[in-house]
């Protein structure tokens, strides 16, 4: 396996949210993990471990070629708390700790792609560090809880992933997280 330097500042990347069945083809093959073919590319809905193992395996790798200092920007929206949980333990597997996250307006209501479907009209982004955040540092987050079901969905999400990713998670992350999405499920 051919693995690229340690020289990376930032790493910006989003994970296909359609029933959290989908790993990026071009993550995938930046990250060594072998050509795409429709059986090695898409995990089975439901299939949590899987879809846990694979982002955990391209995180690790993300890790390991960023600099000390350097940052992972990750895109993601799902309204299925299975999908969430098995995102941020495959953050935390792969070494990652939350630095703070982000609400903006997605491309869901402008991509052709997207039109008619039950794609998300927010994305969150996520912000990731290689160390635990610095104790003299603040999280990013939002500081007003949204009005729209969407929005507060992804707000509840960002605010257990600085929880669930973080150097001493709570207890009850996973449980959290299931009862803030199913409550603010759009």
């Amino acid at each position: 396996m051919n693995r690229m330097p340690r020289k990376y500042l930032l790493i910006l990347t989003s994970i296909y949210p359609k029933c959290f069945d989908d790993i990026q083809a071009p993550l995938r093959a930046w990250a060594s993990l072998g050509d795409v073919d429709q059986d090695a590319s898409a995990v089975a809905i439901g299939d949590d471990l899987r879809f846990k193992n694979v982002l955990r395996n391209v995180f690790s790798e993300c890790r390991r070629v960023l600099r000390p200092a350097g940052r992972m920007m990750l895109t993601f929206a799902n309204s299925e708390p299975r999908a969430w949980i098995a995102l941020f333990q495959a953050l935390k597997g792969g070494g990652f700790f939350a630095y703070g996250y982000t609400v903006v307006r997605s491309d869901g209501e402008t991509d052709y792609a997207k039109i008619g479907g039950r794609s998300s009209r927010f994305d969150i982004i996520l912000e990731l560090g290689r160390r635990p955040l610095p104790a003299a540092m603040k999280a990013h987050r939002l500081t007003v809880v949204p009005r729209e079901k969407e929005r507060r969905c992804l707000y509840n999400a960002g605010e257990i992933f600085l929880s669930a990713v973080s150097h001493s998670p709570s207890e009850n992350w996973v449980d959290d997280l299931r009862r803030a999405i199913k409550t603010s499920h759009w």
